[in-house]
């Protein structure tokens, strides 16, 4: 049982690490983060702070970070155009998504 335990709260840290490394580079990209879920599925806590709603969801085993634009539902417009993940240079994007296992190296 303990195996078990520490397993499921290693793969969490691991989960958070990863996905941390997304969103942090995506919000200093100035990419609108709308949904960062540690876990799948229905939301068993959530918290909106500033434009982000923060998840822990029922499955504990994955975790995403929702921006702005991944949905491809056409172009931004108002407010938070330029601050979709499709209006940033490939570089930028490829920096945001290498984020997550670079963070993962570094733990």
């Amino acid at each position: 049982m303990v195996t078990l335990l520490a397993t499921i709260v290693l793969l969490g840290v691991l989960i958070t690490v990863h996905e941390l490394g997304h969103f942090l580079v995506a919000k200093a990209a100035g990419v609108k983060c709308e949904v960062f879920s540690i876990g799948f599925g229905r939301p068993l806590i959530k918290k909106q702070i500033g434009e982000t709603e923060y998840r822990i969801a029922v499955f504990p085993v994955g975790g995403y970070v929702r921006m702005l634009g991944m949905e491809l539902d056409g172009p931004v417009d108002g407010p938070d155009k330029g601050r979709d993940l499709l209006s940033k240079s490939p570089l930028t994007r490829i920096l945001i998504f290498a984020a997550g296992p670079a963070m993962n190296l570094i733990l």
